[in-house]
């Protein structure tokens, strides 16, 4: 598949996140229901997928969406200052709270 097709609906999937189970019911979070992700730098309405794969406290969500098709952009929540590692943006540290919508 060439690349130039990346923003075609057919070929995108909802975006979603991962959660565990035992967070999901503290917030009263069921499977695929639209969850609002938050913090002081934006928020994203996505898809919860419960799963044992994801520790408690934590949720995972995939790079890669953008402002296109679903109008999801993961960069809203990311800070914007380079890490003391290899010069870069932090992707894979970023506090959030979650929310039933």
């Amino acid at each position: 598949m060439n690349s130039q097709f990346s923003d075609m609906s057919i070929l995108k999937e909802e975006p979603f996140v991962w959660i565990n189970p035992r967070d999901a019911a503290k917030r009263g979070i069921n499977e695929n229901d639209k969850v609002r992700i938050y913090n002081e730098r934006g928020s994203l309405i996505l898809k919860a997928v419960l799963t044992e794969k994801i520790t408690p406290g934590i949720v995972h969500t995939f790079f890669g969406w953008w402002d296109g098709v679903h109008q999801v952009n993961i960069n809203r929540l990311i800070r914007d200052y380079i890490s003391d590692i290899g010069s870069g943006t932090a992707f894979h540290n970023c506090l959030v709270e979650i929310q039933k919508v």
